[in-house]
């Protein structure tokens, strides 16, 4: 399910250019009227070997802004998108937006004029889409006794391998079912690395590689409706991997 969401600030609203983790703050904030949901969900997840998956996505900010220094200001309407596969926390997500008008973001008021909810149906196998939150594909590996994480760019001949793991487990997490089906990411012959990379930093010292733009997805219907509503590879929660048909 998707929920698009139409905000306005009391004033400009000033966020630091790295802003998904208020972004996710937000969201769990509105899931905290259940408690035992909203700390499962922040603190555990749903789990396949050894991974744990919270299965939600957003998507990045939209709508008019300048950067000022480390700073991003939206001065008019916003545009969010939130969406997940999961029933009770699209729910919960709808109830505590139908019971507040006026929020806080980053310590500022929001004002709430209107969200939509929707029911996108995917049936092709082929796709042209657009990044509204940049994909990211990593991988663990152990390195001097540490646990270090690689993000792969898109041309990387593992790059869809690993994307097609994080789908297959996120599917069996949610459906109790295994999928053998592989997913495609490709990027056009036009595309820019250097242009299309996006590099930030999530809460404190964590900084995370992933890719804006334009691509052509490949699969089954059924597993590009699954990704449409949980997002395309790692860390959908902290906002990445949403995207739309173009």
């Amino acid at each position: 399910m998707e929920f698009k969401l139409y905000f306005q600030g009391a004033g400009p609203l000033v966020l630091p250019l790295a802003y998904h983790h208020i972004l996710q703050g937000f969201i769990y904030k509105r899931l905290s009227q259940y408690p035992e949901f909203s700390k499962f969900l922040h603190d555990q997840g749903y789990q396949m070997e050894g991974q744990s998956f919270r299965l939600f996505v957003f998507s990045l900010l939209k709508g008019h802004f300048q950067i000022s220094g480390s700073k991003i200001i939206f001065d008019n309407i916003i545009e969010w998108e939130i969406r997940s596969p999961v029933h009770f926390f699209c729910k919960t997500l709808a109830d505590a937006l139908e019971k507040q008008e006026v929020f806080e973001l980053a310590g500022q008021k929001i004002f709430l004029l209107r969200y939509e909810v929707l029911n996108t149906e995917i049936l092709e196998e082929e796709m042209n889409i657009r990044m509204l939150s940049p994909v990211c594909v990593d991988f663990a590996y152990l390195e001097g006794g540490k646990t270090k994480t690689k993000c792969l760019e898109p041309f990387d001949p593992y790059f869809n391998y690993y994307l097609t793991k994080n789908f297959q487990r996120k599917f069996q997490a949610v459906t109790g079912e295994k999928s053998d089906i592989g997913i495609f990411l490709l990027p056009p012959r036009d595309f820019d690395t250097a242009r299309s990379k996006y590099v930030t930093r999530f809460g404190g010292d964590i900084f995370i590689t992933a890719w804006k733009g334009n691509f052509i997805l490949k699969a089954s219907p059924q597993s590009l409706q699954f990704l449409y509503n949980t997002g395309l590879g790692a860390r959908n929660s902290q906002g990445f991997g949403m995207f739309q048909r173009i």
